[in-house]
């Protein structure tokens, strides 16, 4: 009887474990582009900018929240190089760590660039 009883719990918690939705850990960039005079060019985000900067992650579909476009990404420590046409900043670069559920927006509104840090639920 009693390892009826450890038996039964353990199958409890077991089916729990499968069935419970667990969060996915997630980061993201937002851009916003609002000028035809100033865009966003190219978006590069690698673990270590010393092996290079890898593909320009504009070429890949993104996501979209209204007009911003959503790039996700596992949390982590990340180079990001961030390029725009007839912007005197362009190519931005910067070293960023993100954390679960952190992000980061880069907007052009007319001829200003805006860096606006973010947390999110998903």
């Amino acid at each position: 009887m009693k390892y009826a009883h450890v038996l039964f719990f353990v199958s409890v918690f077991l089916f729990f474990s499968c069935f419970t939705d667990e969060k996915s850990k997630e980061s993201r960039i937002y851009l916003l582009d609002s000028s035809s005079s100033y865009n966003f060019t190219g978006l590069y985000q690698v673990k270590d900018s010393g092996s290079g900067w890898g593909s320009n992650r504009l070429n890949e579909t993104p996501d979209y929240i209204d007009d911003w476009r959503v790039f996700k990404f596992d949390p982590g420590t990340y180079d990001i190089r961030v390029e725009m046409a007839g912007h005197s900043d362009s190519p931005f670069i910067e070293t960023r760590t993100f954390d679960n559920e952190e992000g980061v927006e880069y907007d052009i509104w007319n001829s200003s660039f805006f860096i606006t840090e973010f947390t999110f639920n998903n």
